[in-house]
């Protein structure tokens, strides 16, 4: 009997073993399906029901500050406002423009108002004759048989011309710089308010406020909430 048990114990244990191994890979595969369905039942959830929305990164405000300081119009493309970049670069080419006409008309002035101011002194017998007379470039006239009053006129006339243009042309660079600067704030109030919700969902909620003071003791009121 006892050579009998030896003989069968083998048997039956190996046998045992094999049940509880399937059993347990059975279980396994069970779990991984579930998982997996309850997964897919996550994903396919998520997506009907209308209450859950998907996270998204919000609008960075600094980024479109940052885009815009290193190229005008960048932060306005970030902000999804491509209609802006033309005004933006119009401004800022339009006043360019204007600036380098009064800089080069500044410059032709200054140089006639120096040759004729040096031509003026040599004159009266002081120094020498101007090398250029950049004064023919801008006055047609013939100034040769001007009298000393119409010579005066003349050269304040160059000074004021010169003066003038050159206070244009600063003008117009602070203008630029002017154009710049509300690049950089409307990219920066644009990314600000994207980040808004202005839905229509407008409405008013009405609902009865019991508070308690020392006091007076018990108030009853009502609570208005408007939401927009």
């Amino acid at each position: 009997v006892v050579l009998i048990c030896f003989l069968i114990f083998p048997f039956v244990g190996y046998s045992q073993f094999r049940e509880n191994r399937y059993s347990t890979k059975t279980q396994e595969e069970e779990m991984k399906g579930n998982n997996g369905k309850l997964k897919q039942s996550s994903d396919t959830i998520s997506n009907k029901l209308p209450g859950v929305v998907e996270v998204k990164e919000p609008h960075s405000p600094h980024k479109a500050t940052i885009y815009s300081m290193v190229l005008p119009g960048l932060g306005q493309i970030y902000n999804k406002q491509w209609w802006k970049v033309p005004i933006v670069y119009g401004g800022l080419i339009g006043t360019y423009i204007a600036a380098d006409w009064n800089h080069k008309t500044y410059k032709k002035y200054q140089g006639a108002f120096v040759d004729y101011t040096q031509q003026l002194e040599y004159e009266a017998g002081n120094g020498e004759p101007p090398v250029t007379e950049r004064w023919k470039d801008v006055i047609l006239r013939d100034v040769s048989q001007f009298t000393e009053s119409e010579k005066e006129w003349l050269r304040t006339t160059l000074k004021n011309k010169k003066d003038n243009y050159k206070r244009d042309r600063d003008f117009m660079y602070i203008i630029m710089a002017g154009v710049y600067v509300l690049n950089m704030i409307d990219a920066t109030v644009s990314a600000h308010f994207l980040n808004f919700d202005i839905s229509d969902d407008l409405s008013m909620k009405i609902q009865p406020n019991l508070q308690y003071n020392n006091m007076a003791g018990n108030s009853v009121g009502i609570n208005c909430i408007l939401k927009f």
